[in-house]
């Protein structure tokens, strides 16, 4: 039976433990597989807006005039240009949150300033 083209393939790893899925994570993210970009991220909460399980962190900045297309994955992409990111969410009101791995990331998010914000949805 054909259902389509694939679109997207999840597959869900469970690691023996936080320090080799981190590892998994800061290793593997972004590889190129056979022409494939690979996203390995820690898993979302089951919440609305996503974000990522795990760790958290003091290292915390709130972005303001997200696009309403936005989501929690284009802003920690969008954030990755600063530094390590291990938590991102949306909120409907056009406002985000951002945790840094650490302190130095988060004060270099400064060079994002007048940066283009691109959405996933959005051509």
């Amino acid at each position: 039976m054909f259902f389509g083209g694939i679109y997207r393939v999840d597959v869900v790893v469970s690691l023996s433990s936080y320090r080799d899925a981190e590892d998994a994570v800061y290793g593997r993210d972004g590889y190129d597989y056979d022409g494939y970009r690979l996203r390995v991220e820690f898993p979302r909460s089951g919440r609305a807006g996503g974000g990522a399980l795990g760790p958290r962190s003091e290292y915390r900045v709130v972005v303001s005039g997200l696009p309403p297309s936005g989501s929690w994955q284009d802003l920690k992409d969008h954030m990755r240009e600063a530094g390590d990111v291990c938590y991102a969410d949306v909120h409907h009101d056009g406002t985000g949150v951002v945790e840094f791995v650490r302190k130095e990331d988060m004060s270099s998010v400064r060079k994002l300033d007048n940066t283009k914000f691109r959405s996933h949805e959005v051509g």
